[in-house]
């Protein structure tokens, strides 16, 4: 099995990558292809968001760098077996790991990948395969006009400038009475304040509010007057027993959907674990995006038919994945340079 591994980087327009805390412009991925002998060639990418995701740049790239032929191998048998592998790898790296590795595996049974998740994923997560509907992220403070879009569903982050927000989505929603609005806090909110603020979310109507503050800081399960998603909440939250405080939350009808960021969770195989946790407590399942690149935003889109039919998934395109297509990669360890495969 041979390993390539290679840099990439961009900059991103200001303004562009932000959440309800921070912004992003510079960002750093790292490419992983593998080979088999058969000349499968599988593609995985690691990405992680500074400040957001629990691991870093430099810890993906030295961990994909001393990935052994053994460990590569034992992971795509697995797959192949219709099992996952474990890993003592961050949850970036381990994505790059079993999205190059899942490839080569569907390619070694004749399938594509989306057939090999059908086949050896439907049955797990029970729930239909279906294209992915799309959200956009819009910024209600990034200028003077308010999003433009007609229909479908827009995703406003909230959490900066609370007055001003509110006064943009009350015009947004006198000019759009029928678009889909949906809010995310990123965890901004005082534990305090939260009641307050979903309350006067409430009055424009959002399919829910994501993580208004982090699980922890919710306090006991109780009627909000808005229904909320959880995304941040689920990295302290693995594995949820039935007697832990996300799954009293899960059941008591106050929470609609967890929202899936895989390069954030650990990979394919964490990812369909939260998706067999959501249908056991009747979630629904929004699959989406850290700001990365092609390689990984293919497998999202993959993972994504698993999602909800009720909403569309955050995986609309955004600038990066843009810029990601168009900037050539550094050169791997032996001088040549990777190529990007999308037709997953």
């Amino acid at each position: 099995m041979r390993i390539d591994v290679a840099q990439a980087s961009i900059v991103l327009p200001v303004g562009t990558a932000f959440n309800a805390q921070h912004s992003w412009q510079d960002r750093r991925s790292a490419l992983l292809r593998l080979q088999d002998d058969a000349g499968h060639v599988g593609y995985g990418e690691a990405t992680p968001l500074p400040g957001f995701s629990p691991d870093d740049f430099e810890s993906a790239l030295a961990q994909l760098r001393g990935l052994t032929p053994d460990a590569v191998v034992r992971t795509v048998e697995a797959f192949e077996a219709g099992s996952f592998a474990a890993s003592e790898l961050c949850p970036s790296a381990h994505f790059a790991l079993e999205c190059a590795a899942l490839d080569v595996a569907a390619q070694r049974r004749g399938e594509s990948v989306q057939r090999f998740l059908e086949r050896n994923l439907a049955a797990t997560v029970a729930q239909p395969v279906q294209p992915p509907r799309d959200c956009d992220l819009h910024d209600l403070l990034g200028g003077a006009e308010l999003p433009q879009v007609a229909s479908g569903t827009v995703k406003c982050k909230v959490g900066r400038d609370l007055v001003r927000e509110l006064d943009a989505l009350r015009r947004l929603r006198q000019r759009r009475p029928s678009l889909r609005i949906r809010l995310d806090a990123n965890g901004s909110l005082p534990p305090a304040d939260v009641e307050r603020w979903l309350s006067a979310w409430a009055q424009i109507g959002p399919e829910f509010v994501e993580e208004p503050c982090s699980l922890e800081q919710l306090g006991a399960p109780r009627v909000l007057p808005v229904a909320i998603a959880f995304d941040e909440s689920l990295l302290s939250a693995a594995a949820p027993g039935p007697s832990s405080r996300l799954a009293a939350w899960l059941q008591s009808g106050a929470v609609r959907a967890l929202v899936l960021k895989p390069m954030l969770l650990g990979g394919v195989a964490a990812t369909v674990r939260w998706i067999h946790v959501a249908r056991q407590h009747r979630q629904e399942v929004i699959v989406s995006h850290l700001f990365d690149g092609s390689v990984a935003a293919a497998m999202y889109r993959q993972l994504a038919r698993f999602g909800s039919s009720a909403f569309a998934m955050g995986l609309g395109p955004h600038a990066g994945l843009r810029l990601w297509r168009d900037v050539p990669l550094l050169a791997a360890a032996d001088g040549s340079t990777l190529s990007r495969s999308t037709n997953r």
